[in-house]
Formats: structure tokens, sequence, C-alpha cells
């Protein structure tokens, strides 16, 4: 993660997607949309591990009725994280074939 977040932002500046006219190209706008789904891509990660894992494991330990449910999130929130895993290297990919 951290390699994908240093090397977008690296990017960016190099290329200037700091400036106003980030969006006047498409290898800002592939950028843009690779920072997105890498910040998606941590946000899902934190509520996977830290939100509904632990409450999947407490639901799990005292009978909850709602066990079923949260393992059912936990499934989706999961393979979101998945194809975000693979989506965001596959955009940095591009990013970089349109390097000069």
């Amino acid at each position: 993660m951290a390699v994908a977040i240093l090397s977008g932002l690296w990017l960016t500046e190099r290329h200037g997607g700091f400036h106003r006219e980030a969006l006047d190209s498409d290898f800002d706008r592939t950028l843009i949309l690779k920072s997105v789904l890498v910040a998606l891509l941590v946000v899902g990660g934190l509520l996977h591990d830290f939100v509904l894992g632990p409450r999947l494991q407490r639901d799990l330990r005292t009978g909850a009725a709602s066990a079923p449910a949260t393992r059912s999130r936990l499934v989706v929130v999961g393979w979101f994280n998945f194809g975000l895993t693979i989506a965001v290297p596959v955009l940095g990919a591009v990013v970089l074939s349109t390097l000069d």
C-alpha cells in the first residue's frame, strides 16, 4: 500500500497533477482514478480487519443471530478489496506506460 500511495504522489507531482489543469490529460485522469481506488482499498481494508472481522468474531462467540449477516458483509468487503487489489496495479501499469 505504501508503494502505491508514494508512487502515485510522486507521479502526480512529477507530471503536474497537483495543478488546476490536472484533468486535461488521460494520464492525469487515470492517476486520479488510481489514487481514489487506493483510498477505497485502504478504507475497505480497515473496515474488513478492524470493524467487521472483530464484530463477526464477537457474534460467533456469543451466538448472536446477526453472525450470518456480518459474515456476508465481511465476504462482500473482502471481494471488493480483492478486486481493487487487482485494479490498482493494472492502472499503475497504464499510467507508467504513458510516461515519456
